[in-house]
């Protein structure tokens, strides 16, 4: 007769989240999710045939939380600085789940990437950008907000929501700046 469940998997996630709070991700194992849980390992893998299931559920966990944090940005004016300034924050709140988020930037989510779609509408209207030009000013700013977001979680550094914002408008204004005036690059050339 298999063994009844001690634990669901929601219960093993919010103790991962826990462990990941305090230790970061590369300190979550099934020992120190068993004594964040106070048992021994066997009752989490009677609910996860294995610890790297466990860990893809919490990771997508981590990022369904990210997705609910910056998604209601779509309601502020304008849009994408919201998104940049929800990055920096959820970096300041949760520098160990931002960590996460670094640890796995390949998994763009269906929301990030609606987010990211509305933006750029937003900013080809209000603004008179091609699709190419509103795609750059993205990737910037995406760019931007992660590596901010990254010295603030990584590096503990402590930064105030206005000059989060100062940061954001010249980075902006910087990237319309060289759209605008594409001119004022350096020129790269191909000779070696």
């Amino acid at each position: 007769m298999p063994r009844k469940a001690l634990f669901t998997k929601t219960q093993l996630i919010d103790g991962a989240l826990r462990v990941i709070r305090k230790s970061g991700i590369d300190g979550l194992s099934s020992r120190s999710l068993s004594k964040e849980m106070h048992c021994s390992t066997s009752p989490i893998f009677t609910v996860y045939e294995s610890f790297e299931a466990l860990k893809q559920d919490v990771i997508g966990h981590v990022f369904d939380m990210f997705d609910r944090y910056v998604e209601d940005c779509l309601n502020c004016c304008p849009a994408f600085k919201e998104y940049g300034r929800r990055l920096i924050s959820f970096a300041q709140k949760e520098p160990r789940l931002f960590q996460v988020l670094q640890y796995r930037l390949d998994q763009a989510t269906p929301v990030l990437n609606h987010v990211e779609e509305v933006c750029m509408e937003a900013l080809m209207k209000d603004h008179q950008l091609s699709q190419e030009q509103a795609v750059l000013l993205i990737d910037q700013l995406r760019i931007f907000g992660y590596g901010l977001g990254g010295e603030i979680a990584f590096c503990h550094r402590s930064i105030s929501d206005q000059e989060v914002d100062r940061y954001l408008s010249m980075a902006f204004y910087g990237t319309m700046m060289i759209l605008k005036h594409p001119e004022v690059l350096p020129h790269v050339s191909n000779e070696r």
